[in-house]
């Protein structure tokens, strides 16, 4: 189970999940390229958002927690929100 922050930034990657490569992509491609270009490639992330159905801070969020991460935990636990800010991780059969 997860609380506070942690969970409320776990859903707003909530999108991610459903995503395809070319999304992934174009997430991973605007994300990664913000270091190199002194952070000038983030003025594309409104596009990604826009192309992708994901919004810009759910992007942000993934970028500090780590896209795979995130992908991992949607791919491998079903995630139950519950009132109050609770995030339940419950491990997929056969997993």
């Amino acid at each position: 189970m997860v609380v506070g922050k942690l969970a409320d930034d776990l859903k707003k990657t909530r999108k991610f999940a459903k995503l395809g490569a070319v999304g992934v992509a174009a997430i991973v491609a605007a994300v990664g390229l913000a270091p190199v270009t002194a952070g000038l490639s983030t003025l594309s992330l409104g596009a990604v958002a826009t192309v992708t159905g994901v919004e810009i801070i759910g992007i942000i969020t993934a970028a500090s927690l780590g896209l795979s991460l995130i992908l991992a935990i949607y791919k491998g636990y079903d995630v139950e929100y519950e009132a109050g800010g609770k995030v339940i991780f419950k491990r997929k059969e056969g997993k």
